[in-house]
């Protein structure tokens, strides 16, 4: 048992000011949430005996309940999942994980009302950053052929070296294995670089 799970059983009346809810309401959480992932787990394995599917990674053998305070803590209190990890003993990728698996139960179970009160102390978009920094992000580049511009200035701006043709370029910013875009850009001229378009992209963030 982690030490802050020990804490609030030990002090039911100070929870609300470690992850924004009481202790019963945690309590109750937790149980709900723990249905919705047995039903996730049971469609996992019978989507398994009908299709190959690939099995996930290494198990996580943090119990529920923790997983879920985990989730919590850092949606209230915004430390880093370094942090967060070290005070229930997994390493920084792991409480990651466990962050984004449960972030869309939790948010589908608590009341509105109440998940902003959890919520009050981290924007979406610092969210975001935070698990970004855990992964290396894929970087890539398509052209599309358009007409040659009458203006022979304005050609010149989207003729492509690389094609030997006039063209648009569009550049994604995307997860590991392309399961989320991060960012992208559509229609850059045809001249500029990638590696500058990613650069104006960074200036952005």
């Amino acid at each position: 048992m982690s030490v802050i799970l020990k804490y609030i059983e030990e002090h039911p009346d100070l929870t609300p000011r470690l992850i924004g809810i009481t202790y019963k309401q945690f309590q109750d959480l937790w149980r709900e949430a723990d249905i919705v992932h047995l039903q996730k787990k049971a469609e996992a394995e019978r989507l398994k005996t009908t299709k190959n599917v690939k099995r996930a990674g290494r198990k996580i053998t943090l119990p529920i309940q923790e997983q879920i305070l985990l989730t919590l803590l850092y949606l209230y209190q915004y430390p880093s999942f370094l942090y967060v990890g070290a005070q229930f003993g997994v390493c920084e990728s792991t409480a990651n994980t466990i962050f984004r698996y449960w972030l869309p139960i939790l948010t589908e179970l608590l009341p509105p009302s109440i998940l902003e009160k959890v919520k009050k102390k981290v924007g979406d978009e610092e969210v975001v950053k935070e698990i970004l920094t855990l992964h290396e992000l894929t970087v890539d580049s398509t052209e599309q052929p358009i007409e040659r511009p009458t203006d022979n200035e304005e050609q010149k701006e989207y003729f492509s070296g690389k094609k030997k043709n006039h063209t648009l370029k569009n550049q994604l910013i995307v997860l590991p294995k392309g399961e989320d875009i991060v960012d992208i850009k559509i229609g850059e001229k045809g001249s500029v670089s990638n590696i500058k378009i990613f650069k104006e992209q960074q200036k952005k963030v």
